[in-house]
């Protein structure tokens, strides 16, 4: 798997694309897929946008290590002309091969090239060597369950260990060995289109999925919440190109020409989640420090509430309501999480959208700020995330 950080990624992808259709020649036997990436198209956090930013990314299935020194030639006549393209005209330093090994994959059976397709790319990092075992297991049986249900708009499932387990070692320096990564995760779920994934989503067995391995995966808080931010990357590519061996790309329909765009409910839902992304990156401890006064009044109480229904997925408030809630808010990994709630795998938003609704339309937010500009700006994030939330409910 490859990123190449480019001057213009748009100029090229060209470049990769003829190196994909080389790849998967008819005559070349030993490369089942080439799958091009192309530009992430939506991103969690701003972060993740400004690394992404110019960069181009593509994996290559082989047969076997021997299938990579066999077609290893081929790549040494590409670079050339790719090389002008790279951000600091020096491949060796703009093109990261993330991994390089032994995957899981799975594929439609009579998979035939095709553009357009949706990947959705994640990562995580499992809290012990046991855990990664169980990550594996649940993302195989997940692949196989979508296989299975989605026949028609799903193309495969690609996992990938961590690089410490089945990394080609013999182009890993021996200084660097102890350095591999043995705890992440990673894995592609592939799409013919962007409507299928969002199909995907709606599924019953896709909330469950995401529940499993953030319960069994995830290092927890003291108060039983995953650590959100062990999740490294999510990433979607909306816009990705699947090669399949001895098949050509279809030249595209009439009908197909024009630009696919997401419904405008889509569109909607996708900018207020950018918006609230800037948003939270602002929060700090000061900002916070406004939920953990012994006697707050109702406002503050209802912004904490809020939070509390939003991070446990609706779940009532069991004791003494303000002790509940100040416990939770004063936990250690409580600004950690809630600043990357948009990490969370799942969410229950018509249980959070049902608790929160009430509270935001009876909350004064004139009188919140007039008490306090920065318990005004923690309750402008708030609001966001729970418009974001009522948003998910309703598009689901």
């Amino acid at each position: 798997m490859c990123f190449a950080s480019l001057k213009d990624a748009s100029q090229a992808l060209p470049e990769v694309m003829q190196l994909a259709n080389d790849q998967t020649k008819a005559d070349v036997k030993v490369v089942p897929a080439f799958t091009v990436l192309g530009e992430a198209t939506n991103w969690p956090n701003d972060a993740a946008r400004e690394y992404m930013s110019n960069k181009l990314a593509w994996f290559i299935l082989y047969d076997n290590k021997e299938a990579v020194m066999a077609r290893a030639e081929s790549f040494a006549k590409w670079i050339p002309n790719f090389k002008g393209h790279c951000k600091n005209d020096d491949p060796e330093q703009d093109m990261d091969v993330a991994y390089s090994g032994h995957t899981s994959c799975l594929m439609s059976p009579g998979l035939t090239s095709s553009q357009d397709n949706f990947y959705m790319f994640g990562s995580f990092k499992c809290k012990d060597e046991e855990a990664v075992e169980a990550a594996m297991d649940i993302i195989k049986k997940h692949g196989d369950e979508t296989m299975q249900h989605e026949k028609d708009g799903f193309i495969g499932a690609l996992l990938i260990p961590p690089a410490a387990r089945n990394s080609d070692m013999d182009q890993v320096l021996e200084c660097e060995k102890d350095d591999l990564d043995t705890l992440h995760v990673t894995y592609l779920l592939a799409f013919k289109t962007e409507d299928d994934w969002h199909n995907h989503e709606k599924k019953e067995y896709w909330g469950p999925f995401l529940m499993g391995l953030a319960d069994r995966c995830l290092e927890k808080d003291e108060e039983g919440q995953p650590n959100m931010a062990d999740i490294t990357i999510q990433l979607h590519f909306s816009k990705a190109a699947t090669l399949a061996a001895a098949s050509d790309l279809p030249a595209p329909k009439e009908a197909e020409k024009k630009s696919k765009t997401a419904t405008p409910e889509v569109q909607e839902v996708d900018e207020v989640q950018k918006e609230l992304a800037k948003a939270l990156k602002k929060v700090d401890k000061h900002l916070l420090g406004y939920l953990k006064a012994k006697d707050p009044p109702q406002a503050v109480r209802d912004i904490a509430k809020m939070i509390f229904y939003i991070m446990q997925d609706g779940q009532n408030i069991k004791g003494k309501e303000w002790e509940v809630l100040l416990k939770f808010v004063s936990s250690s990994a409580f600004k950690n999480n809630f600043t990357n709630i948009l990490n969370k795998p799942a969410m229950k938003f018509h249980k959070i959208a049902e608790k929160i609704q009430p509270l935001m339309e009876g909350i004064d937010k004139d009188q919140v700020t007039k008490a306090s500009k920065a318990a005004g700006a923690l309750l402008d994030v708030v609001l966001k995330l729970g418009e974001w939330c009522v948003m998910r409910a309703e598009a689901k």
